[in-house]
């Protein structure tokens, strides 16, 4: 088994790479404060494996636990790295590997809107280059790369069967478990769950950290 994994990493570079950065975050880790996460790489080699095998798989995973936004932040020292980033990255970044790699193109990611996009956002770039609040205006362009790549993968996983079936059913049953969450966290008022408004006012939140979210989410 061990010769056959070998073999499969030494026939798709890309695994090579992202193998090699996995350990070298672990090792990273391992050195720091956060030691305690460093064993995470390792747990995620297998879905990088599969990931590369069935890429639409993180696109849906991370569907799955946007209501619980609270609970993906991998550390507190680095609580922009969360596990739907992470996916995010790694989906978009096989994709694009599988997309110049194969000659049929198995996944369609043309849309008319592309151009409009990339027209939007250059506007959107000079005027950041000129504002006086650079770190907002840039802050703004990178939330619209995270928008135009989930757009992208959208269009690459998504079918019209998907559309009807798959992805109403992940969402209902992903804010639902937010939902339990949130009233188990009304109950044994678990501040978890909670965010204190005022001494004698909460407001529920469920998993993601932030009750307005969650009241949209529902």
């Amino acid at each position: 088994k061990d010769n056959k994994l070998i073999q499969h990493i030494a026939a798709n570079p890309f695994l090579g790479l992202v193998t090699v950065l996995l350990v070298s975050v672990s090792m990273y880790l391992l050195s720091g404060p956060d030691y305690r996460f460093a064993v995470i790489p390792a747990l995620a080699v297998p879905f990088v494996f599969l990931i590369w095998k069935k890429p639409e798989i993180g696109f849906y995973t991370i569907l799955f636990l946007t209501p619980f936004d609270e609970f993906t932040v991998l550390s507190e020292t680095y609580k922009f790295v969360t596990i739907p980033k992470l996916f995010g990255v790694l989906t978009v970044i096989v994709l694009f590997v599988h997309y110049l790699a194969s000659h049929n193109h198995n996944y369609d990611i043309r849309s008319n809107l592309w151009k409009w996009l990339l027209a939007f956002w250059l506007v959107s770039l000079v005027s950041a280059l000129l504002s006086a609040y650079h770190f907002n205006s840039f802050n703004t362009l990178r939330r619209y790369i995270t928008g135009f790549a989930f757009f992208l993968m959208t269009l690459a996983f998504v079918t019209e069967k998907d559309f009807k079936l798959r992805l109403p059913v992940l969402i209902v049953v992903s804010t639902s478990i937010g939902v339990l969450l949130s009233i188990f966290g009304y109950f044994t008022k678990s501040p978890i769950f909670l965010m204190s408004v005022r001494s004698e006012f909460s407001r529920i939140t469920g998993g993601a950290g932030d009750p307005n979210e969650f009241a949209v989410m529902i």
